[in-house]
């Protein structure tokens, strides 16, 4: 499991890298962004299953970064992380359907348990999606299936 940090702070994006534990949360690889279209960059290149973000940025905020995010069909679980108390902001990204809204100074602790119910519902959503493409790939060969059988039964007669 991967994860994306992206914050015009380069401050916080170190803090994070820093005081979370990473390995203890079964997150292999840490990406790091400091803009939207940096983000952008690394989600096209590499499998991101969590992204954590702050919301307002000068060259793009991440809500657009998420919009985004949904109309490309990314499988991502978005925690935000922001000075902002903004019911705005909040509805947004309830809209866009992020996993969580966290409000800065960042409590590591909190942060933590919040990163670890992600990456057990990115879990969940990899398992179901791998379902969906098996019981698709099961239904495209069931005609194949059938005619095999068929043929069984056939030679077994002869």
């Amino acid at each position: 499991m991967n994860v994306l940090l992206v914050d015009d702070d380069y401050f916080v994006v170190a803090a994070l890298e820093k005081k979370i534990d990473w390995k203890a949360l079964s997150i292999e690889q840490v990406h790091t962004a400091y803009s939207v279209a940096q983000a952008r960059d690394i989600l096209q290149q590499h499998s991101v299953q969590i992204l954590i973000c702050d919301i307002e940025m000068p060259q793009g905020s991440g809500l657009e970064l998420l919009a985004w995010i949904r109309e490309e069909q990314y499988s991502i679980q978005t925690i935000f992380l922001t000075n902002y108390a903004d019911f705005n902001y909040a509805q947004k990204a309830i809209e866009l359907q992020s996993f969580d809204y966290f409000l800065k100074p960042i409590e590591f602790d909190k942060l933590s348990l919040i990163i670890s119910k992600a990456a057990y519902k990115a879990k969940e959503q990899q398992s179901d999606q791998e379902a969906i493409r098996d019981g698709q790939l099961w239904k495209k060969n069931q005609k194949k299936l059938q005619e095999f059988k068929k043929h069984q039964k056939m030679v077994r007669i002869e």
